[in-house]
């Protein structure tokens, strides 16, 4: 009789370990959702990261997918060695008030055998944000919005330069911003996704940059950053861009005419 409680206590735990065995050590690092920026602002596109690893001996590959309250909002492919780590990213555009974000890992696969595996941590810890409502437009800002309203219903031709124009303007504006949030140490909203850690640094993923970084996202130091900072704003909300985009516009055109009409200086 204890002979057959020994035969079944041993195959309770061989089948104990082969269950755990069937799952890699792989998936989502602890922690490792985030997003681009601590104060979201509604209406202003921001960047959901989450870090995935590879404590396995089998390199995989699958997908991970970020939902905000359940619903979807993108998805980004990972590769990984073993021992590797990536930083999967996709952008999202709040909308005011509080919301829940998560991520998940699905259709992992064997990148050898191309069959299907299955990894320990599918889900990061959701994270919880609360996003600010818009800032109000200044009045110079709506009166640029009313006649660019006005105008653009006159003629088609009229409606084609300010299309072209506000494209142009709002390329500088978001391209300003990328350059100031790298110099102030942030990761700009359109950086892509699979940033990759070699083998050996997996168990800093959660908390840690990546090795691997490009030129684009090393940040300023010293005076350089604390004035990006402080002129990041001004690109990264359009309600201040526009205006006084138009006041260095204005000056500058005022500039032109004073220059044209002192015939001594045209000389």
């Amino acid at each position: 009789m204890p002979l057959l409680r020994y035969v079944l206590l041993l195959a309770v735990l061989v089948s104990a370990s082969s269950a755990h065995a069937a799952s890699l050590p792989a998936g989502f690092a602890p922690g490792a959702l985030w997003l681009s920026q601590s104060a979201p602002v509604a209406g202003t596109s921001v960047r959901l990261y989450a870090v995935t690893y590879n404590a396995g001996s089998a390199a995989i590959e699958g997908s991970v997918s970020f939902t905000v309250d359940g619903e979807p909002v993108g998805s980004s492919p990972f590769s990984l060695e073993p021992g590797e780590s990536e930083i999967e990213s996709v952008t999202w555009v709040p909308d005011e008030g509080s919301h829940q974000i998560a991520a998940t890992i699905s259709s992992v696969i064997d990148k050898k055998s191309k069959e299907s595996a299955t990894v320990a941590n599918t889900a990061a810890a959701a994270v919880s944000i609360t996003v600010s409502p818009e800032p109000p437009k200044p009045p110079v800002a709506e009166a640029l919005d009313s006649a660019q309203t006005i105008a653009a219903s006159s003629t088609p031709a009229v409606s084609g330069v300010i299309a072209a124009t506000t494209g142009a303007t709002e390329s500088i504006r978001k391209a300003g911003e990328n350059y100031l949030a790298t110099l102030a140490g942030e990761i700009p909203a359109n950086v892509t996704a699979s940033t990759t850690n070699k083998a050996g640094s997996v168990l800093g993923a959660a908390t840690e940059s990546p090795e691997e970084q490009t030129a684009s996202t090393t940040p300023a130091s010293g005076y350089m950053q604390s004035i990006a900072k402080a002129l990041l704003p001004i690109f990264r909300y359009p309600a201040l861009f526009y205006p006084l985009f138009l006041f260095i516009l204005l000056f500058i055109l005022w500039l032109i005419g004073k220059r044209l009409r002192n015939p001594k200086r045209r000389r």
